[in-house]
């Protein structure tokens, strides 16, 4: 659960993705990566500067089939009501925690991630530090370790004020705390689809 530092990314960068193992319409196996495997790409490169650049194949009418449009429409779906902590955010001190490790390079999005509920991505904006849960929790409890109180002597991550946690999407008061291990939430609310947590401050 150590936490991921942000290296090198002080620039804009982009990569490219498929939404299956085709870069063009095949009308043979598809095999279409899932909404959240998708999204999960999508929130790893926003946390580390980056922008997701997603191929879809028009077929030869230059109509798109029904999977690619039910997936576009997903990622939609989820990005209206959790955009806020996407567009026009920043990254944070670090891209993420977590005990899953991500393999970088060339063709690393077929690369299939077994995330846990104890991974999280991170990215700042609009005054808050976004918390998103890269895996549900089956009890809705969540710890972010770099969140936790520090002491600022040894540990220069973070030290400011927490004032609420929101859950986007959720009128749902989130409980919490925070004490040394880490900044703990809960909620009632499962998805399989990644939850935002917006961090307030003071």
């Amino acid at each position: 659960n150590q936490p991921i530092q942000v290296k090198g990314r002080e620039v804009v960068w982009e990569t490219c993705g498929t939404m299956n193992d085709h870069w063009g319409y095949c009308d043979t196996d598809h095999n279409y990566k899932s909404v959240e495997a998708l999204t999960a790409g999508l929130m790893g490169c926003v946390s580390r500067n980056g922008n997701l650049l997603l191929n879809v194949g028009p077929k030869p009418d230059g109509t798109f089939t029904d999977e690619d449009t039910a997936i576009l429409k997903a990622i939609g779906s989820w990005l209206k009501v959790n955009g806020e902590a996407i567009y026009g955010s920043r990254p944070w001190r670090m891209y993420g925690e977590g005990p899953t490790r991500i393999v970088e390079g060339q063709f690393a999005d077929n690369v299939r991630k077994e995330y846990t509920a104890s991974d999280f991505r991170f990215t700042v904006g609009h005054g808050a530090i976004y918390v998103f849960t890269m895996k549900d929790a089956d009890d809705g409890k969540y710890t972010v370790h770099a969140l936790g109180v520090q002491d600022a002597s040894r540990v220069a991550n973070f030290h400011g004020i927490i004032r609420d946690i929101e859950l986007l999407g959720s009128d749902e008061a989130v409980s919490w705390h925070r004490d040394a291990e880490g900044l703990h939430f809960t909620t009632s609310c499962h998805s399989t689809m990644p939850l935002v947590f917006k961090i307030l401050l003071d």
